[in-house]
């Protein structure tokens, strides 16, 4: 996966906003009081994509905890799940999502958008 790095969207594809990859791991907890991991793979301003180890319902509501690899500080999230399909793959977990992100703090925003850019910058420069 590491070398699987976007640039940005297609001409079929309705992102309003540029796309970075990247994983970050960390947990997630739904209004209903499920909860599960989960591996976030995609980043943009708006949402993210994320990969959970349990199926949430489409249209709810997902509070997350996102874990930075080597740091003690988290960032916090919330958002909706727009859409929903079940992967295959072993290592991303069960259900991949898309999560319309509609609270976060700026610090925790920037602080993302910034691993995911590093993230994406270090993986062109090897491609």
């Amino acid at each position: 996966m590491a070398g699987n790095v976007s640039t940005g969207t297609t001409s079929n594809d309705r992102r309003k906003f540029f796309r970075l990859r990247a994983l970050l791991d960390g947990k997630f907890k739904t209004e209903d009081g499920g909860n599960g991991l989960m591996r976030l793979t995609d980043f943009t301003r708006e949402g993210v994509r994320a990969c959970f180890n349990r199926k949430v319902e489409l249209g709810k509501t997902v509070a997350f905890e996102i874990w930075f690899p080597g740091k003690v500080a988290t960032a916090n999230a919330s958002g909706t799940v727009v859409w929903l399909k079940r992967n295959s793959k072993a290592w991303t977990g069960k259900f991949d999502a898309g999560v319309k992100i509609e609270d976060i703090s700026p610090d925790d925003r920037w602080r993302i958008l910034d691993y995911a850019y590093q993230y994406w910058n270090q993986e062109r420069k090897k491609a």
